[in-house]
């Protein structure tokens, strides 16, 4: 008897070995959650992309960005809620010591992109033109390069790691001093050849590409004499800028081509444009970083 109890006795010490050398492996995958941390380019927030009166611009409450992990094939969702980002689905860290690159874009929609080279972006052909709707058609993407051990597992999008906006944005400010009370100012209109509404962008180079059945003109309604846009960068280039406004019951366009035009990525560009009858004329354009820069005044365009 006594040599059959030393025998399961061993036994089950063999077992409980075997248990503690598997033990390390499952505890290390428990130990290596990712957890995420981002904010947008000077701006200190870590909350929505809504701009805000001072031209900052912050993460808000159930904003989604969409994450690329390396050893994953497609983009992983992920939400903002109360102060941290959650992921639909638990994230590990592939390693502890290894450096991997992430991309990542914001706004995230139901399906997460398949690609980070070809990344879908929100339409731009027809736009609120108020600063709150201006929310739902910005893109930003960021990157990083870094470990689990660099951060203790936070995957960092902060710093000079931050989101970045890809488009250019318009603020129209209109005149129309010069013409009858009645008139009402409706939209305004880019229209070229170089501008488009639907694109894709290349998270690795931040290139914004055109797709195929592409419109070339983007519209945004006028709300209170000022206009917010936003559209893809131009490099000196020619667009032509229409107005629709009314006067009793007829609509009226006015139209002005603009040569030598260029808007560059994450800039903040405004306009000064005076509407008369059949004409229009834009002066004091002004360029800068949406959060803070140079800005070039008494241009005219």
């Amino acid at each position: 008897m006594r040599m059959k109890y030393l025998y399961f006795g061993g036994l089950m010490a063999v077992m409980a070995a075997c248990q503690e050398q598997a033990l390390p492996l499952e505890t290390e995958k428990e130990m290596m959650p990712m957890r995420l941390e981002a904010s947008i380019a000077q701006d200190a927030s870590s909350a929505r992309t809504v701009v805000n009166s001072d031209n900052g611009v912050s993460f808000s409450e159930n904003d989604c960005i969409g994450l690329f992990v390396p050893w994953e094939a497609t983009a992983r969702k992920w939400t903002y809620s109360g102060s941290s980002w959650t992921s639909e689905s638990s994230v590990y860290w592939k390693d502890k010591t290894g450096n991997y690159t992430f991309y990542a874009y914001y706004p995230c929609g139901s399906q997460p992109a398949a690609s980070y080279t070809a990344v879908p972006m929100p339409d731009l052909s027809s736009q609120a033109g108020t600063l709150d709707g201006m929310a739902a058609y910005d893109f930003l993407v960021a990157s990083t390069t870094t470990s689990y051990s660099s951060n203790s597992g936070t995957l960092s999008f902060t710093g000079e790691n931050a989101f970045q906006h890809v488009l250019s944005r318009i603020s129209f400010i209109f005149d129309k001093s010069s013409m009858d009370e009645a008139v009402q100012l409706i939209h305004i209109r880019l229209s070229s050849d170089v501008l488009s509404a639907d694109n894709t962008c290349n998270l690795t180079t931040k290139e914004i590409s055109s797709t195929a059945n592409s419109q070339h003109a983007i519209i945004s309604a006028i709300v209170n004499e000022q206009s917010e846009m936003l559209v893809n960068p131009i490099d000196n280039e020619t667009i032509t800028l229409s107005v629709v406004y009314q006067i009793d019951s007829e609509q009226v366009t006015v139209s002005k081509e603009i040569s030598s035009f260029t808007l560059q990525k994450g800039s903040r560009n405004t306009m000064n444009v005076k509407v008369e009858q059949g004409t229009l004329s834009i002066s004091n354009a002004e360029i800068a970083s949406w959060g803070a820069g140079e800005t070039f005044e008494n241009v005219t365009l």
